[in-house]
């Protein structure tokens, strides 16, 4: 399916969330659209102003201004741009409440890009099908990746980005860093009784668990952000879920840390590593084997990625396969033997 019948036309994302931005934003340009990105309704209406846009992709819940407030100024100031809410609630009432608001349309979040691109299809005048395009597909590149997580469902997250690997790499590694000092944040929160605050929190991270395809993580977190009803005790007893939520991701994550970390240099420097960071893994997993062991096989994963290289293809088999059993004698010996290798 060809999309250029969309090509060139200029959409205004209005998003507070930076990860939704990341995502929206990568899809909008992959089909050759002209994309300005804003933060909050109010920036919305100041560009919306001085510049022309063929359609408007509006964010519900945002500070300062949110989505409904934005859409009826937007028509009070006589323009009929159309404009595609982007919610996260799926049920009947959210559409009519945008369009009661003067929104043309709804998307869901997570974002399905194949429903993103059916929208705009529809609204900017096409009669294609709104189906994703194959050309925006990018699945066949050639990163060394795990083919599973635990807790993430990878190829829900991989249909949301468009099949943009590279690109939910980059989420995952964000989400990572997020989820690092969440507890602290919500512990902190709830100490001095700000609800508002865990909501909010809460509402940024159903954005990128959707993304990503962390399914438990996403329905605690939702169950934070329409809870105003209950009272105190339910309220703690949602929040310690979420906690719970993310200190398992957390823990289900570590030991891919070095292997994202690895991903992300790739993407950012489009190289393979220098001899200099190879010597740096090499000597960070001989001391995991002396203090740290469950992140050896991290290590080695993302050793993997750094060296690249058929050469070493059955070492870090074997390797692996003595790590899987325990081991670790063995595999020390062997990576002793790599090391001197590789030298």
């Amino acid at each position: 399916e060809n999309i250029s019948s969309v090509k060139g036309y200029s959409i205004l994302l209005v998003e507070d969330n930076e990860i939704n931005q990341l995502v929206l934003k990568e899809l909008l340009e992959k089909a050759d659209l002209e994309v300005r990105t804003v933060s909050n309704g109010l920036e919305g209406i100041k560009i919306i102003e001085n510049n022309n846009f063929d359609l408007i992709l509006m964010d519900i819940q945002m500070p300062v201004l949110d989505g409904y407030e934005t859409a009826r100024m937007i028509r009070r100031m006589g323009l009929e741009i159309p404009v595609i809410a982007v919610t996260a609630y799926a049920h009947s009432s959210e559409r009519e409440k945008c369009i009661d608001a003067g929104m043309n349309d709804y998307i869901s979040k997570p974002v399905d890009p194949a429903q993103l691109y059916d929208k705009l299809f529809y609204w900017l005048g096409s009669e294609k099908n709104g189906k994703l395009p194959q050309n925006l597909i990018t699945l066949n590149e050639s990163i060394d990746f795990p083919a599973e997580i635990k807790g993430i469902d990878i190829s829900s997250g991989l249909k949301q980005t468009g099949g943009n690997i590279r690109l939910y790499i980059k989420l995952l590694k964000r989400f990572y860093d997020r989820i690092s000092d969440g507890i602290q944040t919500i512990d902190k929160l709830l100490k001095n009784g700000e609800w508002e605050e865990i909501r909010i929190y809460a509402h940024s991270m159903t954005g990128i668990s959707g993304t990503i395809g962390c399914e438990k993580l996403f329905d605690a977190a939702k169950k934070i952000e329409t809870a105003d009803s209950f009272n105190k005790n339910q309220k703690v007893n949602i929040i310690d879920s979420f906690k719970r939520e993310l200190l398992s991701q957390k823990k289900n994550l570590e030991k891919y840390e070095f292997v994202l970390r690895s991903l992300q240099l790739t993407d950012r420097t489009d190289s393979r590593y220098s001899s200099e960071n190879i010597d740096k893994m090499i000597k960070d997993i001989f001391n995991f084997f002396h203090e740290d062991q469950p992140r050896i096989e991290s290590g080695i994963e993302s050793l993997k990625i750094m060296v690249n290289n058929d050469k070493y293809t059955e070492f870090f088999a074997e390797i692996k396969n003595h790590l899987e059993n325990y081991d670790f004698d063995e595999a020390y010996e062997l990576f002793l033997k790599f090391a001197k290798t590789i030298k």
